[in-house]
């Protein structure tokens, strides 16, 4: 469905029911995308609402606005068209920053959160590597970055295995608009939740890929996650074994049984 708020058009979906649970990916790719594998699971216990970000996917950006905070503010625009007060919230990569941003911010509406393979900031070479990203897909296009895009994020021995998935992938990031992902790119550059964070009590799930050497994951692999989990006082990490960025795509049956492990404990 398409749900008209803050100025824009998102395409939404719910499936399930029982407590709310909101899924947000990140850039590069849909809703559909990053959680088709582990929302059947999450389903069975919970009413598991999803939608593409502003300007990815299906939904608009008139605006061409990609900074943290709108696309936070986008968030909390759909849980009041849903008369939603309070919800469980995951994010995902850039998602991750997105709803780290929405739970410093509006906080009362937040019940537990999850973060996967995502950062509270970038490392000073991380900013380097995407903002040179950004201006490379702003002049040569998407299909510059399509082979990088999916060996960078799913494991060699995933995509020997499931070459038809890797293809699938590559198809789909062909997709973006180029001007909505760099400018995601360049709004994760002064990104920095730390501070904030060290004060959030909610229940917070941190899940990490073991072999994650992505530039947005800090200095040595999967880093990044085990810095959340430190910084957050109600932090618990999971880290995923032999996965890289997409550990939701690569093992969906334990990153959704994490989840709901941790949800079930701190209902």
């Amino acid at each position: 469905m398409n749900v008209n708020v803050n100025g824009a058009t998102f395409h939404v979906e719910q499936q399930g029911s029982g407590p709310n649970l909101v899924l947000v990916h990140g850039m590069g790719y849909t809703s559909t995308d990053v959680w088709q594998y582990v929302v059947p699971q999450l389903a069975e216990q919970f009413s598991v609402l999803t939608y593409d970000l502003r300007g990815h996917g299906k939904s608009t950006d008139p605006d061409n606005d990609q900074s943290i905070s709108t696309h936070a503010d986008d968030l909390a625009a759909i849980l009041d068209h849903f008369d939603i007060e309070k919800a469980s919230i995951a994010g995902f990569s850039f998602g991750g920053m997105v709803v780290q941003q929405f739970a410093l911010r509006y906080t009362d509406r937040l019940e537990n959160l999850i973060l996967v393979t995502t950062s509270a900031c970038l490392t000073d070479e991380a900013k380097e590597y995407y903002d040179g990203r950004a201006e490379k897909i702003e002049t040569r296009g998407v299909d510059s970055h399509a082979d990088d895009a999916v060996r960078i994020v799913l494991s060699e021995s995933f995509r020997e295995a499931n070459p038809d998935k890797a293809d699938e992938y590559r198809e789909a990031f062909l997709q973006n608009n180029p001007e909505a992902y760099a400018g995601a790119m360049r709004a994760m550059l002064d990104w920095d939740g730390r501070e904030g964070l060290s004060v959030l009590e909610n229940p917070t799930l941190v899940i990490g890929g073991g072999e994650d050497d992505t530039s947005i994951m800090g200095d040595e692999p999967g880093g990044a996650a085990r810095e959340l989990a430190e910084i957050m006082p109600n932090g618990q990490l999971e880290m995923i074994p032999e996965t890289i960025h997409y550990p939701q795509i690569e093992k969906p049956e334990v990153v959704a049984g994490k989840m709901l492990e941790f949800l079930q404990r701190s209902a």
